[in-house]
């Protein structure tokens, strides 16, 4: 199981609910769109870069290729900025 599997994993266990899709065997990189009670997120997964985080849950606030909202290279660091934009 690879870190971004684990991410997953950690956010299926703490939200129960979740919505949690990806980008199947994720190798070289990933992307992991989340919903969950009108709020979104999309964790994109580069080993040896970190994850990238975008907070989906304004309609219309983000643009094809402008980059995620964040950057975190630990699971731990990425799974608390999930986290926050998921809880009420």
């Amino acid at each position: 199981m690879n870190v971004f599997e684990l991410l997953r994993k950690r956010i299926e266990e703490r939200f129960p609910g979740v919505q949690a899709d990806w980008d199947d065997a994720p190798v070289a990189y990933g992307f992991l769109d989340i919903k969950m009670n009108g709020k979104k997120a999309c964790v994109e997964w580069r080993p040896g870069q970190g994850f990238g985080i975008s907070d989906l849950s304004i309609p219309d606030s983000h643009v094809f290729g402008e980059g995620p909202d964040q950057v975190h290279e630990d699971l731990e660091s990425a799974f608390l900025a999930i986290s926050n934009i998921l809880s009420p």
